[in-house]
């Protein structure tokens, strides 16, 4: 999996006005990865347990991207694509 480079985390957690866009930015991306991971192994899993956390990981991520993005827009920034 993908993740945040040193330098790129290290960019987020500088503490600026606008904080939070870039930390739900970066968020947002880690939760769709997530998502997609999950339905890959919703798809292509035979784990009856692994299947069952994989349609967890999706319905929880899903529910946390809409409430990040909603957070972004009424703040005034916009949600990530």
């Amino acid at each position: 999996m993908m993740g945040l480079s040193d330098m790129k985390r290290s960019a987020l957690l500088v503490a600026t006005p606008a904080f939070s866009q870039p930390i739900m930015a970066g968020m947002d991306t880690f939760c769709t990865g997530a998502i997609d991971m999950a339905k890959a192994g919703l798809r292509y899993g035979h784990d009856p347990a692994l299947k069952t956390l994989a349609h967890d990981i999706v319905a929880v991520q899903d529910k946390e991207i809409a409430f990040m993005r909603r957070r972004q827009m009424q703040h005034g920034g916009k949600p990530t694509p």
